[in-house]
């Protein structure tokens, strides 16, 4: 498990999206993701708000996208939804404005449900994590406890 202080440290180093994925994504995470890579892009496959359920929060996020890391192991039978929300304005990592309500809208159209496309993937709520940035210095990761009735059923 990597330690807290070693995200930090490397959170504190990051500049752009170079730095991100080298300093965090494979020197600190260890993320099997090719060396030279320079951009998200690169490494992602793009979702828009409209594919997302979540209209609206293209308005707060860079070019109107939501980037999806693409699988880290070969199989591609990676449990975890590994997100990138790009936000366009700092504002959103100020106290009291939250980021709940935006990733709450970004999680309903990533969970199952009855009525979904289904060429679309679907994830379980906590194996999805949102790593949100404004201008690759501001940093919140997120992720979404299992409801309590699938806790209490895990449990029985």
């Amino acid at each position: 498990m990597v330690e807290p202080r070693k995200i930090h440290s490397a959170i504190q180093t990051i500049k752009d999206q170079k730095s991100f994925i080298k300093n965090l994504l494979i020197d600190s995470l260890g993320w099997k993701i090719p060396e030279g890579t320079s951009n998200v892009e690169e490494i992602s496959y793009p979702w828009t708000a409209a594919e997302l359920n979540a209209e609206g929060l293209d308005k707060k996020i860079v070019d109107g996208e939501i980037h999806q890391i693409q699988p880290l192991e070969e199989s591609r039978n990676q449990p975890w939804g590994i997100f990138l929300l790009e936000f366009r304005n700092a504002d959103a990592f100020v106290k009291g404005r939250g980021l709940t309500g935006p990733l709450r809208k970004v999680l309903r159209g990533l969970v199952p449900k009855k009525l979904r496309q289904s060429n679309k993937p679907v994830w379980d709520r906590e194996n999805l994590l949102f790593i949100c940035t404004h201008n690759y210095e501001h940093y919140r990761f997120a992720y979404f406890k299992p409801p309590k009735e699938k806790e209490r059923a895990s449990l029985l």
